[in-house]
């Protein structure tokens, strides 16, 4: 694929990675409800947000079962961009222009910095659709914006039989928020998630260090596959596909309110599988057929 040069520096934002739109120069902030903490640095856009999901019917919620989780200790561990990194994330893109170098600086975490977060459980997979249509069996869920809500399932409100255990999809944050307080869980921040890909050696992708090839990780094939699929595709913890098949929500937003997600996807280039990479979509409600979600717990 040729790459397309533009002669001027702001036609548009340049997402960070394969679904959503950049956030120029943000800074950040910390949430005090949340465990994971973040250097302090004028660059990093990462503001953890409240976790407080939309409204869901009054029935009972479920109880995490911790034992179906990854544990993932706490700890410090290397979170971000090596700055010698950066003219490679630049030149591995699709599109170049004067001044792109500086605008990816301030949407990525550059320099990468020792950050420390708790010990949490998270999914070994993608929440599925199957585990999706459990949560709307028991609650009847409706989202207040309804904009491309499901959109690839059937008019009956379920879905083809075959993906039962593909990775739900077309499903936004706030949905995704109601989900994993209904199952006792809640989204994770950047730094959890990033923790979980690249453990404490600073992992360039899940799996290592090597560059992905076709068989290691789902990407760019325009295809969701079951979760699970890509048995290289495997984290230093065992959580699998933190690489590829969809894009992840985290509850990490930025100060403008756009929402952080992690991963390389169905519609990304192979950059996009790096632990340390991050998109951002444009808020809450904001749907996409590559962008999924796994959900976290606390210890009891």
């Amino acid at each position: 694929m040729k790459k397309i040069v533009l002669s001027f520096s702001f036609l548009f934002l340049v997402s960070c990675g394969g679904t959503g739109q950049s956030e120029a120069n943000p800074a950040e902030k910390t949430s005090q409800q949340e465990s994971a903490s973040v250097a302090e640095s004028p660059q990093v856009s990462s503001v953890l947000a409240k976790n407080q999901p939309p409204a869901i019917p009054d029935v009972p919620t479920q109880e995490a079962d911790l034992s179906k989780m990854i544990e993932i200790p706490g700890g410090e561990f290397t979170f971000g961009m090596e700055e010698d990194h950066l003219r490679h994330w630049v030149s591995s893109g699709n599109i170049y222009f004067q001044g792109i170098e500086e605008q990816y600086r301030k949407e990525l975490i550059i320099p990468e910095r020792q950050v420390t977060v708790e010990t949490f459980y998270m999914d070994r997979f993608e929440t599925t659709n199957k585990e999706y249509k459990e949560f709307l069996d028991a609650t009847g869920y409706k989202p207040a914006n309804t904009d491309n809500y499901l959109k690839e399932w059937t008019e009956n409100g379920s879905y083809p039989d075959w993906t039962e255990n593909f990775p739900v999809v077309w499903v936004s944050k706030d949905d995704a928020m109601a989900y994993s307080r209904w199952r006792g869980k809640r989204l994770p921040t950047e730094q959890e998630w990033e923790k979980a890909a690249r453990g404490t050696e600073g992992l360039y992708y899940p799996w290592g260090n090597l560059h992905p090839k076709r068989e290691t990780t789902n990407i760019s094939s325009k295809k969701l596959e079951l979760v699970g699929n890509r048995p290289l595709d495997i984290s230093p913890y065992g959580v699998y596909d933190l690489g590829g098949n969809v894009s992840e929500l985290t509850s990490s937003v930025t100060e403008a309110g756009r929402v952080i997600t992690k991963g390389g996807s169905i519609t990304s280039i192979s950059r996009n599988c790096r632990t340390y990479g991050r998109s951002m979509v444009r808020d809450s409600s904001f749907r996409s057929e590559s962008l999924g979600f796994r959900c976290v717990a606390d210890p009891r």
